[in-house]
């Protein structure tokens, strides 16, 4: 079991004053209207945090500007420019998993254990919340016939070829589900199955879409 690293106070105060969402699976990110004075206090008090930061050096600045420009910025949505993965069932391409429908999705072959789908960006991007739609159907009676992912592992590359990886653990239910995953100058997201629900052997798994959302 990995050791529990606890934070920098000054981080921590920082994520209390950000207001730092986290979202349950089965939730969208939702923009809530805020009163302009309180979003005013919320944003002095964070430039505040950001003066303390200067004092433990550049790292600590650049994350400090990044998590205010997190907090007080929109989540934009963020549009890939290709497609690749590990295989894909006839009529089920990679593609599908960013053609806006739900009711059609990629599919590797076979049981779908290890399997991967990869976006790619034309540019490097700041990525801060992935949306997965699983399944092959929004209709309970239809979504469970085939396999659905349960455990994803999303890997976040920049165009060095280093990273960072999220496992996120999906429910079993259709629709889409929230993550936070935050990662700089990403140009590749790929998902890996790691479990799956339902009847994987027989039928495969299915992911009828994956959006992604952070800043250009």
């Amino acid at each position: 079991a990995a050791a529990t690293v606890r934070p920098p106070w000054w981080r921590r105060l920082l994520r209390r004053l950000a207001g730092r969402s986290s979202y349950q699976a089965g939730q969208r990110r939702e923009r809530r209207a805020r009163p302009v004075l309180a979003r005013a206090v919320r944003l002095v008090a964070l430039v505040a945090v950001l003066a303390v930061a200067v004092a433990f050096g550049p790292g600590a600045v650049r994350w400090a500007v990044n998590e205010v420009r997190d907090r007080t910025q929109d989540h934009v949505p963020l549009s890939p420019s290709g497609f690749r993965a590990s295989s894909a069932r006839p009529g089920a391409p990679a593609e599908r998993i960013a053609d806006g429908a739900s009711n059609r999705y990629w599919a590797p072959t076979g049981s779908g254990e290890n399997a991967w789908v990869e976006a790619s960006f034309a540019q490097p991007v700041r990525l801060l919340d992935v949306v997965v739609t699983a399944g092959i159907s929004p209709q309970q009676d239809q979504f469970l016939t085939a396999g659905r992912p349960r455990t994803l592992e999303v890997s976040a590359e920049r165009a060095s070829g280093a990273g960072v990886t999220f496992v996120v653990e999906l429910r079993d239910a259709p629709g889409p589900q929230a993550f936070t995953v935050e990662a700089e100058g990403v140009v590749r997201v790929r998902l890996t199955v790691r479990s799956s629900y339902g009847p994987a052997a027989a039928r495969g798994i299915a992911v009828a879409e994956v959006e992604f959302f952070g800043r250009l």
